[in-house]
């Protein structure tokens, strides 16, 4: 399976940046999260009826597909740990504050998981395999993988692979109240989006090959490169901050890595990789991905 055409939206400005790597030595996981001009995706009537991690995953999904010279994907799968949380607070709030009466139910349509997914297939006109990925840290590794099989049993030939999340004030209270119950050192919680265009042949703009994919472990391989959110290679969560998807940004920068020839962080520099293996571990989970440049 080919990956390409891959767009980003995190803490530095990576989203189109054919050279990521200035910007990444200014970042820190603590840094505003930099978007785009949503206008040039969403009309701005939709737009107002849009939460953050919608947004992101509209022109996140839209924007890989004009890089990689497609109308539309064959299939779009989304991991994703928490969806649209956002909104699945709102909604909460609303039940309690108003006592469960004249509730406006917008907020709980796009409360579910699969919004982001869904959204995407409603804006495209997609009729295709939709298919949303709840796994915590493995979720975008479910959704590679349902890619795979996909491409894999003939039932497509382009998938568009997606992984959101969002944070809230809310949500990082609560995940530091029970870091504390386990004397837990919780790191900075990130959020933001990644989206990748999975195909059975190599197009134009497919950046790479995927020759492994464990969904329970880090691959024991030879590799150029080890991106990671532990000490165990160069930790990218340094600049997404951490969340379940935030591997989504890892693979990113294994592709750009690939492109641009190198990774670059202003200490560290790792000069034209060949293959590269993004690994995440987290709360128990662990994960891998094996990438060989084209």
């Amino acid at each position: 399976m080919y990956l390409g055409a891959a767009t980003c939206i995190s803490f530095q400005d990576t989203f189109g940046n054919e050279n990521p790597w200035s910007a990444l030595v200014e970042a820190t996981a603590e840094s505003q999260l930099v978007q785009p001009d949503y206008k040039e995706f969403v009309s701005p009537a939709a737009l107002r009826r849009m939460s953050s991690v919608l947004k992101m995953g509209a022109a996140g999904g839209k924007s890989c597909l004009t890089k990689a010279g497609l109308e539309n994907a064959d299939a779009i799968t989304v991991g994703t740990g928490l969806g649209c949380v956002r909104d699945t607070l709102k909604f909460l709030k609303a039940v309690y504050e108003d006592g469960e009466g004249g509730l406006s139910p917008t907020a709980f349509i796009q409360s579910t998981h699969n919004s982001i997914a869904g959204q995407l297939a409603l804006m495209l006109g997609n009729h295709g395999y939709n298919m949303t990925h709840v796994q915590g840290g493995l979720s975008l590794a479910y959704a590679l993988s349902d890619a795979e099989l996909l491409i894999g049993e003939g039932d497509a030939e382009t998938v568009l692979v997606g992984a959101v999340d969002e944070k809230t004030e809310e949500l990082v209270e609560l995940l530091s109240k029970l870091a504390d119950t386990v004397s837990y050192k919780l790191p900075e919680v990130g959020e933001g989006g990644a989206f990748f265009v999975a195909s059975k042949e190599k197009l134009n703009s497919s950046v790479a090959k995927m020759v492994g994919l464990n969904l329970s472990g880090k691959l024991e391989v030879d590799a150029d490169l080890v991106l990671s959110n532990t000490d165990q290679g160069f930790n990218y969560t340094q600049f997404s901050g951490e969340h379940f998807t935030s591997v989504g940004f890892g693979l990113f920068m294994a592709l750009k890595a690939f492109e641009v020839g190198k990774v670059d962080n202003g200490h560290i520099s790792f000069d034209h990789p060949t293959r590269i293996l993004v690994h995440h571990k987290l709360l128990g989970q662990e994960m891998s991905i094996l990438l060989e440049k084209l």
